[in-house]
């Protein structure tokens, strides 16, 4: 059956917040959610409503029971609808799980039947489901959990009280015993209806929690006490959820009244206190009043902020309008955004990921009335528009079976194009061009050029384009490149194409380049398949001559094995690119000369390769390219190549490429199956999300769609990873996925005088912010070529206004700093970096817009703002020539020798580093003042230490918000850089001898309370907390994010001082008070022993006001996490006053 679509976007009605006041919070758009009919003839009466995978495609479908019957399920994503049961059961509920333990999901309805699922061996959609009966016993609610922890399903019932019914004081338990038999328990309760699964007291068994009451759980369920703990006096009538509102990890319960209608109470949800079983649990009021016709309730993270969000539904019954409704949850419970998704109303709705597109849905419908389709709100919020050659979004490739692929900007417009090459008796090889209206084809080639999957592209002659290169198939032996002809493009002709190999043997399957050898000139490599070599060639001076060209073979094989597949990187750190491909790694030794390192025995595989664990080296990922083989992770340690399979099959995996595409900092894998050959319609394209630590999560983007030489780019030039997806030869299709949609700037024009405006979009991620400053790379010059615009930029012309999410101006004066690059010219602005502040509290997952307007008149002044931070130059500090550095919270004395921080002073005066000359009066040593200082890095040679004398530095630049500092160590093995912010400062580790530490050895609060101070690690929930005196070493392990921090906790004075090593590592960390005059803390630190080796590297430092782990954790979380930041499209008034010229089909 058809879709059908009703409308396009499901507007916001109204916001509602509690407990912020307004200017609180950034504006912010609402949730997009399309309504979708999955039936409109559904089962009369639809009361149970489930959601789940019936026919064990990994996507879930919907199973929908009607009062009388039928109970029918239907199948994603063509909604086809197919019977379970005509009827025979008694409920309001019903619940999906393997309740024979074979491996699938049978359904439970109350009445009491459970119907057996007609998996593995038949199709759940034509076979018969057999129902079994466990009781004659009619329900309202109906849950499944393995109550009693030995492997199995178990039932939990109960029935409700209006109506009649008086049986909602009884919960029923039913334990699944060997042989389809049961035994049931029966567990007294208040009158009322609802019941939830959830483990309260956090043993690892499921307790049973309704309005007001949880019963716990002790495993011997039948036989044993279930005892009762009361968290909350409630209506009688409720709807019940257990989730984690406010992120402590402890189950908090929600509650909303369920009935009567013309009723009226509240919804709330109760936080847990850290003893479940005593009464003290706090109540916070969602929304208050609402009518008792709550009989839908769902807890999940709806908007993706990684905040458990709740929806809500209205019965039909109930006073007009009929709300289905999403509370989006602010600041961990604190305050709720609502939004109004239905005014028609819906019964005991349910949330799934509905697609597997990475965001949560919404299921329900009437349980009576007038109105009864199955009903889908399908959330946008986090998914990929989706465009597709099927569906007339974009023009058809028309090359025969597509063999290959490539994403580059051709025109150089600042927009990526993309190419479809393949393999036709005509045309072989076209381009699709980025305009405003969305692509157009134009040809690149017209013969029968028979075009190898693998091509790449490069600037082959020298003219400031790009070319392209691709190699023959297994029908010939050519290689050829087609020369750009910048800027004369027309859509009807070819580009020239030049030969550079047409001898020898067949097939060349991949081509890459790049420095292999170190001489600053790029190489071309590639392989010959049936020549069984690998080969490289310099790019000659005279490229379109093919005799000029020489290859040379990097390595060959016996046996008629084909490897294929590229990537490249520098593996062993050394500075110089490596090349990886058919499960080697080839290391340049000299000339022509590399070694062939093997990874693993995969040779007839797709390559990628990045920092997917950071730190050390570059992990390298292998796939299984033309076969059916895992999806593999390789990293080095103790001297060898450690696999870890991430996917254990993937049918002909063809593509794979690595890059941050949910733009968090971590990289993340792209990789996808081939139709046929391969797994047909249930081919996947799947996107594994890194953590940078080694662990991922799995989305899947499509199903049933074939892909071949995948691609990731910046398809729209929104700024973040698109995906471009063809097929090879089932039905020639040319799909585009766009990662959350093009970006569309909104609100007028703020300033007529000026003729440009950057959007910039500043994502806090998961983590809130305070007076946060955000660092944007910006290149003006290279946006203006965008809209074919030449020249430059006066410095003083730049304004930057925060506009609200319609685009309205909320600050016309957003403070900022401009800092050029050292290339960039002297009097104009080209690029740089451009710091911003983000002012007051940007809550976790908020994003705040911000435009930067240039080609203002030429005259205008440059702004000027009260600075937040202030910086004197060659001021004298403990007989050394300093950098003096005050900000808002503190006082920096830096030593421009020394190349380091030798004091650094809170607000009233203590100094947390203590730095002097001399040595202790009574320990004589020089933990009493010479061996002070941070980071103290180069023992014995003296970098980074106060006092010494074996460095150089220099402030690069100083302004409002940001002062830079860089040094080098007078023999050129040290380099670093210091951006210090008014509330924290960051080095950056550019070269320095290794392996090496950070060291903080100073005086906590100015004097260290041996004591009295507190040294907080992140190793356990709350902080592991351990006294000053006390000694210890070991790797910092962070629990709640990438890196390692820990916190010096000084309660005299009520401030704090952190140290975060942004890069994780297994190297051992260590702390002890030397002398009880100083810390001798060390990242990477045991003894005289040093553990750290990643270059470049970062560290952070800051004081902050408080010494809870609460407080403190968030300020450091806010300091060194990164933002996720997009910039653009490039916008000229008239583009604002024609809004049209932006569209994308």
């Amino acid at each position: 059956m058809l879709i059908e679509r009703i409308g396009s976007r499901i507007a916001l009605m109204f916001l509602l917040t509690l407990a912020f006041p307004a200017w609180a919070w950034p504006q912010e758009a609402d949730m997009p959610f399309d309504h979708v009919i999955l039936d409109r003839e559904g089962p009369k009466d639809p009361w149970a409503k489930i959601a789940g995978d019936i026919n064990g495609d990994a996507f879930p479908d919907v199973v929908i029971g009607g009062r009388q019957g039928p109970l029918v399920w239907y199948a994603y994503p063509t909604w086809s609808k197919a019977v379970i049961a005509d009827g025979g059961y008694k409920t309001v509920d019903g619940e999906l799980g393997d309740v024979d333990g074979d491996g699938d999901l049978d359904v439970v309805m109350g009445g009491l039947i459970w119907y057996e699922n007609p998996r593995p061996g038949g199709d759940p959609a034509k076979r018969k489901w057999r129902a079994h009966k466990v009781a004659d016993h009619p329900t309202h609610d109906v849950e499944l959990a393995d109550l009693d922890c030995d492997g199995d399903m178990d039932i939990i019932t109960r029935d409700q009280s209006e109506f009649g019914h008086k049986a909602g004081n009884r919960i029923h338990i039913w334990r699944q015993d060997s042989g389809d038999k049961w035994t049931e328990k029966v567990i007294n309760c208040p009158h009322g209806e609802a019941i939830a699964i959830g483990d309260i007291d956090r043993d690892n068994d499921p307790d049973i929690v309704i309005g007001g009451i949880w019963f716990e759980n002790n495993r011997d369920i039948v036989n044993g006490a279930w005892n009762k703990h009361r968290f909350a006096d409630w209506h009688p009538n409720a709807t019940v959820q257990i989730a984690d509102i406010n992120g402590d990890a402890r189950p908090d319960v929600v509650l909303s009244p369920s009935e009567l209608k013309g009723q009226f109470y509240k919804m709330s949800w109760f936080e847990a206190p850290s003893d479940p079983k005593r009464e003290n649990w706090t109540e916070h009021i969602i929304a208050e009043p609402i009518e008792c016709v709550i009989h839908g309730l769902v807890t999940a993270d709806i908007n993706g902020d990684g905040m458990i969000d709740v929806v809500s539904s209205e019965m039909h019954q109930g006073s007009d309008p009929d709300e289905v409704a999403v509370f989006i949850n602010r600041a961990n419970g604190s305050a709720w955004k609502k939004q109004i998704i239905s005014s028609r109303g819906s019964h005991f709705i349910r949330a799934a990921d509905i697609g597997n597109d990475g965001d949560i849905d919404i299921i329900g419908a009437n349980w009576s009335g007038g109105y009864q389709p199955i009903e889908m709100w399908e959330n946008k919020s986090g998914g990929w528009v989706h465009l597709s050659s099927r569906k007339e979004d974009l023009p058809s490739a028309d090359v025969g079976r597509q063999a290959a692929s490539l994403i580059l900007d051709i025109d150089k417009d600042g927009v990526n194009d993309f190419v479809i090459a393949g393999w036709s008796e005509e045309t072989s090889m076209v381009w699709f061009r980025r305009t405003a209206e969305g692509w157009e084809r134009y040809l690149l080639d017209n013969r029968k050029s028979h075009i190898e999957a693998g091509g790449t592209y490069w600037d082959i002659d020298g003219d400031g384009d790009l070319d392209i290169l691709h190699g023959g198939s297994w029908a010939t032996n050519e290689v050829w490149w087609w020369e750009n002809p910048y800027p004369n493009y027309d859509p009807d002709t070819p580009w020239n194409r030049h030969t550079i190999k047409d001898s020898g043997r067949k097939q060349h399957h991949d081509q890459i380049f790049g420095d292999f050898d170190g001489d600053g000139k790029a190489e071309l490599v590639f392989w010959n398949q049936t020549a069984q070599k690998l080969l490289i060639a310099d790019i000659p001076d005279q490229p379109k001559k093919k005799e000029d060209w020489s290859f040379a073979e990097v390595w060959s094989w016996p046996l008629a094995f084909k490897y294929e597949g590229f990537a490249k990187a520098d593996i062993d750190l050394d500075g110089k690119t490596d090349l990886i491909g058919g499960g080697y790694w080839f290391k340049h030794i000299e000339g022509t000369t590399y070694t062939a390192n093997q990874i693993d025995d995969y040779g007839m595989s797709r390559s990628a390769v990045g920092d997917l664990i950071k730190g050390g080296r570059p992990e390298i990922v292998l796939g299984s390219g033309d076969g059916v083989a895992p999806l593999n992770l390789y990293c080095w340690k103790d001297g060898k190549w450690e696999k870890h399979m991430l996917i254990e099959k993937v049918d002909h995996g063809h593509t794979l490429q690595v890059e941050d595409i949910d733009g968090d900092g971590n990289l993340d894998i792209y990789t996808a199956e081939m139709y046929d050959p391969g797994p047909a319609f249930k081919c996947r394209q799947l996107i594994l999300y890194g953590d940078g630590k080694g662990n991922f999560d799995t989305e899947v983007i499509s199903m049933g769609i074939g892909t071949h030489e995948g691609r990731l780019g910046d398809l729209d030039g929104d700024g973040d990873i698109d995906i471009l997806q063809k097929d090879f030869q089932k039905d020639q299709r040319v799909d585009v996925w766009l990662n959350g949609g093009t970006y569309k700037p909104k609100g007028a024009w703020w300033n007529g005088k000026y003729k440009y405006r950057l959007p910039v979009r500043v994502g806090t991620g998961s983590i809130e912010r305070i007076d946060k400053p955000a660092e944007v790379d910006i290149d003006l010059a290279k946006e203006l070529k965008r809209l074919c615009v030449n020249g430059s930029v006066n410095e003083g012309s730049i304004r930057i206004v925060e506009v609200a999410s319609d685009g309205k101006v909320i600050d016309d004066s957003v403070d900022f700093q401009f800092d050029k690059a050292l290339q960039g010219d002297a009097g104009t602005l080209a690029e740089g970096k451009l710091t911003l502040m983000l002012k007051g509290m940007t809550p976790a997952a908020g994003t705040r817009v911000f435009y930067v307007y240039f080609g203002g008149p030429s005259d205008v002044p440059a702004p000027e703002f009260e600075g937040l931070i202030a910086c004197t130059d060659n001021v004298r500090h403990k007989d050394q020539d300093s950098i003096k550095i005050a900000t808002t919270n503190a006082t920096y004395y830096y030593h421009k020798k020394g190349a380091a921080f030798a004091s650094l002073e809170d607000t009233d005066g203590n100094d947390w580093l203590g730095y002097n000359p001399g040595v202790g009066p009574i320990s004589k040593s020089g933990s009493g003042g010479k061996y002070r200082g941070l980071p103290n890095m180069g023992y014995p040679e003296g970098y980074c230490h106060p006092g010494k004398t074996v460095s150089s530095s220099r402030i690069v630049s100083q302004g409002p918000i940001r002062v830079t500092i860089a040094s080098e160590s007078n023999d050129g093995k040290m380099k670093c850089r210091w951006d210090i912010f008014p509330d924290y400062a960051r080095l950056t580790i550019l070269k320095m001898r290794t392996p090496y530490w950070f060291l903080y050895e100073g005086t906590p609060g100015g004097k260290l309370g041996i004591n009295s101070d507190i040294c907080v690690r992140p190793t356990e929930s709350g902080g592991l907390k351990t006294a000053a005196s006390l000694k210890w070493d070991g790797d910092i392990v962070n629990l709640s994010g990438p890196g390692e921090w820990l916190y010096f906790a000084v309660p005299k004075v009520k401030r704090s001082l952190f140290l975060i090593h942004h890069e994780d590592d297994e190297g051992i960390d260590s702390y002890w008070p030397m002398n009880e005059e100083m810390t001798v803390f060390g990242f990477g630190r045991n003894g005289l022993n040093k553990f750290m080796r990643t270059l470049p590297a970062q560290f952070t430092i800051g004081l902050c006001d408080g010494i809870s782990f609460a407080d403190v954790s968030k300020v450091i979380d806010s300091a060194y996490r990164d933002f996720i930041i997009h910039t653009g499209p490039i916008q000229t008034q008239s583009d604002v006053e024609n809004l049209s010229v932006s569209k994308i089909r």
